[in-house]
């Protein structure tokens, strides 16, 4: 707690930075107290290089003062820890993106189909303990699966690209 002492040491201060400009005596040091209460001695005298620099041609007021001194509060946050997620999710996670790393990068539709392979997988272990011979079982089928899918998604976008040529040339045979 703030005690009137702190505050006459912020005065002293106050009045070293700013000589004769600082007009505040002894009887203000009370109302200074009361504004600034939960504050600690400590982040006074912060608050005090701080406004040094902010108020550099005249002292501050006491709201002035204030305000800087609650900007020096640090921010309350909203952080919120991430969700723990059950293990063998997190192995299918790592297993996946390991599986995408050696492959390269896999394509859109190919990777919505992964992703549905690794979390069927994954429901089907359930809550048994990860072992080595689960994530190699499931780094194998996801491989097979982007392997898999990587010819026939190509030769369906190769297929697609080829309908799309022959109707703008169709197009063009119009205009």
């Amino acid at each position: 707690m703030l005690s009137t002492n702190d505050v006459g040491e912020l005065f002293e201060a106050m009045r070293t930075a700013y000589g004769p400009q600082w007009k505040h005596g002894s009887s203000a040091m009370e109302v200074w107290r009361r504004a600034m209460t939960k504050h600690t001695p400590k982040e006074l005298m912060r608050a005090a290089s701080d406004v040094l620099r902010v108020h550099v041609d005249h002292p501050p007021t006491l709201p002035q003062f204030v305000s800087v001194l609650e900007n020096r509060q640090p921010r309350k946050t909203t952080y919120l820890a991430p969700p723990s997620i059950p293990d063998a999710a997190a192995a299918g996670n790592r297993a996946l993106f390991r599986v995408i790393g050696r492959e390269r990068g896999i394509e859109s539709p190919q990777l919505k189909l992964c992703v549905q392979l690794k979390n069927a997988l994954v429901e089907d272990h359930g809550d048994r303990p990860v072992d080595r011979a689960f994530v190699e079982s499931l780094e194998h089928e996801l491989a097979e699966c982007a392997k898999r899918q990587d010819r026939e998604v190509r030769g369906h976008e190769s297929e697609a690209a080829r309908q799309t040529f022959k109707r703008r040339r169709g197009m063009q045979a119009w205009a």
